[in-house]
C-alpha cells in the first residue's frame, strides 16, 4: 500500500477575458481624433510657413479691417505696398503666434495620444492625467479658432476640439472604473 496521498486537483475555472467597456474604447479614440486634429494644424502652420502668415493677414485684413483697427474697405495690397518693410514685421509676428500654437498643439497631442495608450486598462492616474491634458488641448484649440487663424488650421483644430471633448467625458464613465477594478482583482 502506498503512504502518499494525492490531494483531489482543483482546476481554477479559465478566466473569462473582460470587455473593455465602450467609454475607454471612446476615451481612447477621441484621444487619437485629438493628436490627428493637434498634429494637422500645426504641420498645416510648418508647411505653410510664412507665406501662410502673410495671407492670413490679407485675408484678415480684407474680410474684417476693423477688427485689426484700420478702416473698413482697406485694402491689404495696397497696405503692403505702403508699409513696405513693416508688412514683413507684421507677417513675421502672425507667423510666430501661429507656429508657437502649433508648437503647443504638438505637444499637448502627443502627450494626450501617450496618456490614452497608457488608459487602456483604466487606471485612475492615466485618466486623470488624459483629463487634464484634453482639458488643456480644448482651451488651446478654443483659442487658436477663435484667433482668425486659416481655414485650414481652423478645420484641424476643430477636429482636436471635438476629440478632447468626448475625451473629457469619457474618462468619467463609470463602466471604466468597475473595468479597472475588475483586471486588478484578476491579476491578484
Amino acid at each position: 500500500m502506498n503512504d502518499y496521498y494525492a490531494a483531489p486537483s482543483i482546476v481554477a475555472p479559465a478566466a473569462t477575458p473582460m470587455r473593455k467597456p465602450l467609454g475607454l474604447k471612446l476615451f481612447t479614440v477621441a484621444s487619437a481624433i485629438s493628436f490627428l486634429g493637434g498634429l494637422g494644424s500645426a504641420v498645416v502652420v510648418f508647411a505653410g510657413g510664412r507665406t501662410l502668415a502673410g495671407d492670413n493677414v490679407s485675408e484678415v485684413i480684407k474680410n474684417d479691417p476693423q477688427s485689426v483697427g484700420l478702416p473698413a474697405g482697406t485694402d491689404p495690397a495696397g497696405l503692403q505696398t505702403t508699409l513696405g518693410s513693416l508688412w514683413n514685421q507684421v507677417v513675421d509676428s502672425r507667423y510666430d503666434t501661429l507656429s508657437a500654437r502649433a508648437s503647443g498643439a504638438v505637444f499637448v497631442a502627443v502627450v494626450v495620444l501617450v496618456v490614452a495608450l497608457l488608459a487602456r486598462k483604466g487606471a485612475l492616474w492615466t485618466r486623470v492625467l488624459g483629463f487634464l491634458f484634453a482639458f488643456g488641448t480644448l482651451i488651446l484649440h478654443a483659442l487658436i479658432v477663435s484667433d482668425q487663424s486659416p481655414t485650414s488650421v481652423t478645420a484641424f483644430s476643430l477636429l482636436a476640439l471635438a476629440g478632447a471633448l468626448v475625451c473629457l467625458v469619457t474618462a468619467w464613465l463609470p463602466g471604466i472604473n468597475q473595468y479597472a477594478k475588475d483586471l486588478k482583482v484578476q491579476r491578484i
